[in-house]
């Protein structure tokens, strides 16, 4: 099976308790930057195979440095599985304005936006419902709470998107999850983080209407249809594609 990789953030064994005694709440108007270097995001790709059901293969995001595409500085990106650890891979961010762009080829194509307001389509027919803060560890962040047909995702400034279950229509045999955030060797976010507080926020059933959006991964890279077999989810339900003869 195919596999892809994706960013956003990570639920580490480290002491979250720890960290509230150095942690310093930055200004109310300060935006926190999502690409600082050394961040990790430790995540999951939530795999599903016919015979074996669901199971999560862990990998991690590093941001390690600058680097140029073209004339334009940008922040490079390094992807790390757990289980092929002799296989690395590298991309290039670029933060601007409360959004980030994946950059290839010289291309900025926008993957993040953190100035979404309630009722914005964010691009991949989501639609945004609820624009509020999470406080963790004494760190105030924005969040943007998105309705994909009845998921809920969570944008954290700083921190990323949940995860991109159903962030396009059709989808391969897994989605990607973040699990936690991890800045100078300490748990800044967890994955239950992006839910605290979100009781009295409920899925809408608005249509997403006719909005075209190609399949992309959480990095913005495009991810092809084609598939000998594979499960797809549409409507929030699974689909199981037989081979093509």
């Amino acid at each position: 099976m195919k596999t892809r990789a994706i960013i956003t953030a990570i639920i580490a064994a480290a002491s979250i308790s720890s960290l509230q005694s150095k942690a310093a709440k930055p200004s109310a108007s300060a935006a926190q930057e999502l690409l600082t270097d050394g961040k990790v995001w430790n995540c999951v790709q939530r795999m599903y195979n016919d015979q074996t059901g669901e199971y999560d293969r862990p990998f991690t995001i590093t941001v390690v440095g600058d680097t140029i595409v073209g004339d334009v500085k940008c922040k490079r990106l390094e992807q790390f599985w757990n289980d092929d650890t002799a296989t690395l891979s590298h991309f290039a961010a670029l933060e601007r304005d409360a959004r980030v762009y994946l950059v290839i080829d010289e291309e900025q194509r926008e993957f993040l936006n953190f100035d979404l307001s309630v009722g914005d389509i964010d691009g991949c027919a989501g639609r945004v419902i609820s624009v509020d803060k999470v406080v963790v560890n004494g760190i105030s962040r924005k969040r943007i709470t998105i309705d994909r047909s009845g998921h809920l995702q969570y944008l954290v400034e700083g921190i990323g998107l949940s995860d991109d279950y159903l962030r396009y229509y059709e989808q391969n045999s897994f989605y990607n999850v973040v699990q936690s955030v991890i800045e100078e060797g300490m748990c800044v976010f967890a994955a239950r983080d992006f839910k605290s507080g979100t009781a009295g926020i409920h899925p809408t059933d608005a249509a997403t209407g006719s909005h075209t959006c190609l399949s992309f991964d959480l990095l913005g890279r495009p991810i092809s249809s084609e598939t000998n077999k594979a499960v797809v989810i549409k409507n929030g339900k699974k689909y199981l594609l037989k081979p093509s003869k």
